[in-house]
């Protein structure tokens, strides 16, 4: 057995080892440059050796993953990833496998380890060979063993090398994950978002921006813990089961995206969250994580179905309320505590007449009974006014009662204040709620009541300046239809309750819409708040409803809808009690997505039916998920949550900061219109990576210490050249190979620790020949391409996030002359092109967190033009940076960048408003706009070149464009189809004098070659780069070469 004990040294054990460190005993060097020369000074072969992941393999299906999973070398031989399916998670587990350590080879490594970082004083990060730092590492572990006296074999050095390596030289235990060449990604919402809450008991509704900000105080990012009870609703994973559970942070946080995603869902349901915010998404392999700048349209997100809360309704003391108020309040019906006139007059400090007086009204201000009150069962007796000499007293104890929420119900359709009172307008015609409302004002607050009429609607009017009180302070339940909303204290009561006021409201704003195919139940408010109070109660019910944004000529409203299914039979028979013939429809709760299907599990016609269903990506509903086996499936029919579509995901800009909250045990949380989303990533929670074949993926590295997470924090920030502190919480910068870093400090930015997301950078960029391969592109489009670049041709390329813009510019940048000289500006390094007179240009951030020796975008672009470029490629315009780029388009620099758009519609106005504000007459510079699109075909993932637009000019009176299209993706068939009316080719023919069958034919042989490029697999950056150069220089050789001739070296 080795001997594990450390020799006992003098106490100069650093100066021993370093006398100890040179065969020849001279001195040693001392300083890094010292270090490196003695280390580099025999040309030694290192012991440790691995082999990055290079070579790329094929991967399985997804859906294959549940039969069996896949193991592939990282660092080889020392790590792997192995991609499966895990039964108990419901979800694809991305583990890394690395060398297991037994409790002596432990020890030793941590003795090792923590000699180098004492003796090391250089920054191995900045030895670019590998070898040479791998040697310079092994020499002095070899002196460390020795001097520890360590007797190691050839297999327990290898695998503590590794990890030395791994956590001295790499990024600790990320290094593998950024040696796998399939992943690209490794890793808050809006002041105005509404949120469900329950603070010290009681729910409220109200936006993320007022909870947050009433608990942290001042400006900046800034984490804390709740000072009382919050609670969110969530609902728990492994049961579907809807709950409020305990906010254990909050964070408020600097926006520095400038926008943020408006995402709707079939149902009408809509949320808005930051690009980073971490959304639940479903799929056939279960609950999924991604940000929401990954989230597409058509993939699925959980809705609420239906949530069962305890009823924990009481009563509504006016007193107390009324107390909190700085109002003259009186009470009424109290002189029984005036036993002694004397006495009573000495506690309070007033004159005897004045406590007569009170005994003889029998009427005390407000403050006086509190005083003397000593049982408050009194106050049930009691009632309740403000000022004096009034007639209209209120109870000063009000139950809530089907009554009660019957009035609530109308006063929310038809309501309003008055200087001294409540008054509900209806139409003259309803004559029953004229009764209703009169009756129930006399009956619940004993006020005078009167019925106005006018010409066009009959007013009741309930009297009493407290009456307006209780509504407007108490209740608050909203003045104008704009801004109406259910009270706070509804949320706490019986389902007996909430179906009187929904059917208040529903005789008051409601009424049923009858269609050819159906009926359904139809309310309409200008209030988004009182829409999504009106959803929940009905939730509460158990009745689905959607709605819909209505733009009318006077107003905008908010149309709630009960369509289909148990829903609409629920509402009229529970809550109207009258039965609505409607014929069966299956509401939205009611249908499933397909792919939680599977066809085994059906027989004869059922199977018919399913497998349609499955094979057209349609919806099945509950009878056939409840003969499905898939454990999934169960649990969302009987659970409370339910997957939705998504329909839209849109951009909003958004200069304010974001606010995000911490939910203890499920890490969700519902927003105010019922779609739940996960926590911002932190400590204890996996690291996520997104691979590009099974997409956003959970990993088995978990950093269980903020400290260690803080501490890989700030080793990112030093590899990145960049500054991070607690006074400068967030970091953005890009890793020496220009992969993208985005972080952020524990307690200053997130509420679970500090959080990291890492963006790789490809090495080898996506070719032309790979769009073609990705059928993101057609080769006549890119040969169609070429040609106009080639003749200089200003492109920009529109789409919304992750459409593919960037690479898109990358690849079409291929075709740019080789002898061009290319500028390229970036905000972060992106692009990747094969030009040997290229000058890459990428913004900077300032210097030791401050803004000394900042470099925007905008001023590299200014610059740039002393340089001058044959070609600018700019990674992506959103401000005064575009201005620039216009201008030298119309100077005649030809220029290619993206922009965040949806079309050409959207584009000509962001170009034309703030921040960018182009004139017309610089915008006619552009000639072109690709439109990009991420799609999903046949249920996968894709990007595709919606539309190439080509532009004529621009209309100055409307800033509209005169425009053809040339090229428009056909999704049916997903192919493209070629319009054959080119503008801007009978514009390069007419300019330069080129025939147009020339052009024709020109086109065709680039088409060729790209073709010829894909069947022979020619997909390295720099082989692509020879072939297009030498067309350029020699077409004819090109022309041998696709006839099947092999040139001779000296001919290329």
């Amino acid at each position: 057995m080795p001997n594990n004990n450390i020799k006992k040294k003098g106490p100069r054990l650093r100066g021993a080892l370093y006398r100890k460190l040179h065969e020849k005993k001279t001195v040693f060097h001392g300083t890094r440059s010292g270090q490196l020369l003695l280390s580099m000074r025999k040309d030694e072969q290192p012991k440790f050796r691995f082999e990055p992941m290079k070579s790329l393999i094929t991967l399985p299906r997804p859906s294959d993953l549940k039969i069996s999973g896949i193991v592939y070398p990282l660092i080889k031989p020392y790590s792997y990833a192995n991609i499966h399916y895990d039964s108990k998670e419901g979800a694809v587990i991305y583990e890394i496998i690395e060398p297991k350590l037994n409790e002596k080879e432990t020890f030793m490594l941590k003795k090792i380890y923590d000699g180098l970082v004492q003796i090391i004083d250089i920054t191995l990060s900045d030895i670019k060979e590998k070898e040479k730092m791998i040697t310079f590492l092994e020499r002095n572990v070899t002196r460390l063993l020795d001097e520890y006296d360590f007797n190691v074999s050839e297999k327990e050095y290898v695998k503590m090398m590794y990890y030395i390596f791994r956590d001295l030289v790499g990024l600790n235990r990320i290094e593998s994950l950024l040696n796998d060449p399939y992943i690209e990604d490794i890793g808050c919402l809006p002041e105005h978002e509404k949120i469900f809450v329950e603070i010290n008991g009681k729910p409220c509704l109200t936006t993320i921006g007022e909870l947050i900000d009433s608990e942290i105080n001042g400006k900046g990012s800034s984490v804390k813990k709740p000072s009382k009870s919050i609670k969110a609703l969530s609902f728990n994973p492994s049961t579907m089961r809807a709950e409020y559970k305990n906010i254990t942070g909050l964070l408020r946080k600097e926006n520095k995206d400038g926008y943020y995603f408006d995402i709707r869902t079939e149902g009408g349901n809509h949320i808005n969250v930051s690009p980073d915010h971490p959304m639940l998404v479903l799929d056939a392999e279960g609950i999924k994580t991604k940000r929401a700048d990954s989230v597409n349209e058509g993939e699925y997100v959980l809705r609420l179905k239906n949530v069962n809360i305890d009823e924990t309704m009481t009563a509504i003391d006016l007193i107390d309320e009324f107390s909190r108020l700085n109002k003259n309040f009186r009470v009424k019906g109290a002189k029984s505590l005036i036993h002694n006139n004397v006495e009573i007059a000495k506690t309070l400090g007033i004159s005897n007449r004045l406590i007569a007086l009170w005994k003889q009204s029998n009427s005390m201000p407000l403050w006086a009974y509190l005083k003397l009150e000593k049982d408050k069962s009194l106050r049930k007796s009691l009632r309740i006014s403000v000022g004096q000499g009034v007639k209209n007293w209120l109870p000063a104890i009000i139950e809530p009662s089907e009554d009660f929420a019957t009035f609530v119900g109308l006063f929310l359709a038809e309501g309003y204040y008055e200087t001294s009172g409540v008054s509900l307008a209806f139409g003259k015609h309803e004559k029953e709620l004229h009764s209703l409302a009169i009756e129930l004002g006399k009956k619940l607050f004993g006020t005078t009541t009167a019925l106005i009429e006018h010409k066009t609607s009959s007013v009741v009017y309930c009297g009493g300046k407290t009456l307006r009180i209780f509504f407007q302070d108490i209740l608050r339940l909203g003045n104008n239809s704009y801004n109406k909303h259910v009270p706070d204290m509804a949320y706490t009561w019986g389902n007996h309750l909430l179906k009187c006021l929904v059917k208040g409201y529903f005789m008051g704003d409601g009424y049923i819409r009858v269609s050819d195919k159906t009926k359904k139940a139809v309310m309409a408010t200008a209030s988004r708040d009182l829409a999504l109070g009106i959803r929940y109660v009905l939730y509460r019910l158990g009745i689905f409803t959607r709605v819909d944004r209505r733009d009318r000529r006077f107003a905008n409203t908010w149309e709630i809808s009960i369509e289909g299914g148990k829903s609409i039979e629920n509402f009229s028979n529970h809550v109207l009690g009258k039965n609505i013939e409607t014929g069966y429809r299956a509401s939205g709760t009611e249908l499933y997505p397909s792919f939680l299907f599977d066809k085994q599990d059906y027989f004869g016609h059922c199977r018919k039916m399913a497998c349609r269903q499955i094979n057209n990506n349609g919806k099945l509903g509950v009878m056939f998920a409840l003969q499905s086996k898939n454990k999934l499936l169960e649990m969302l029919v009987t659970g409370d949550v339910h997957p939705v579509r998504i329909t839209e995901k849109n951009i909003v800009k958004y200069s304010k900061p974001f606010y995000d909250i911490t939910v203890e045990d499920n890490r969700n949380f519902m927003h105010g219109d019922f779609i739940f989303t996960h926590n911002c990533d932190g400590t204890n929670v996996p690291v996520y990576v997104v691979h590009q074949k099974f997409g956003s993926v959970k990993t088995n590295v978990i950093y269980n210490e903020a400290k260690e997470l803080r501490e890989f924090v700030t080793k990112l920030a030093e590899r990145c050249d960049r500054y991070i502190s607690y006074a400068d919480p967030l970091l953005d910068g890009s890793l020496p190979d220009g992969t993208r870093v985005q972080a952020s400090l524990a307690s200053d930015v997130t509420t679970r620790g500090p959080t990291f997301s890492i963006r790789k950078f490809r090495e080898e960029p996506l070719s032309p020949v790979d769009m073609i391969r990705l059928n993101t592109a057609s080769p006549e489009m890119l040969a169609y391409l070429w040609f106009l670049i080639e003749n200089g041709v200003n492109i920009l390329i529109a789409g919304g996030v992750a459409t593919g813009k960037t690479s898109l510019l990358n690849s079409i940048s291929f075709f740019i002359p080789p002898e061009a000289k290319i500028v390229s500006i970036e905000d972060t390094r992106e692009l990747n092109l094969p030009h040997e007179n290229w000058i890459p240009g990428a913004a900077r951030t300032g210097f030791t967190g401050t803004g000394v020796g900042e470099v925007t975008m905008f001023e590299l672009l200014k610059e740039s033009f002393r340089q001058n470029p044959d070609y600018l490629v700019v990674g992506e315009i959103r401000g005064k940076e575009a201005y620039v780029m216009f201008q030298g388009m119309a100077s005649g620099h030809p220029s290619i960048s993206t922009i965040h758009a949806g079309g050409v519609e959207d584009l000509m106005k962001r170009l034309q408003t703030k921040p960018i504000s182009l004139s017309v007459g610089l915008i006619e510079s552009l000639d072109m706009v690709i439109v990009m699109i991420h799609a999903r075909e046949k249920g996968k993932s894709a990007r595709r070149v919606k539309e190439i637009v080509e532009i004529e000019s621009i209309d100055i009176n409307t800033g509209a464009p005169h425009s053809v299209k040339s090229f428009v993706w056909m999704p049916a068939e997903d192919v493209y189809e070629y319009r054959s009316n080119s503008w801007l080719l009978n514009k390069v023919s007419t300019e330069k004098g080129i025939p147009m069958n020339t052009i024709v034919s020109e086109i065709a042989k680039r088409k060729k070659l790209l073709t010829w490029m894909l069947e022979n697999n020619v997909t390295n950056m720099k082989e692509i780069a020879k072939y297009l150069s030498l067309y350029h220089r020699s077409p004819e050789k090109i022309t041998r070469v696709l006839a099947g001739e092999k040139l001779q070296i000296d001919e290329w």
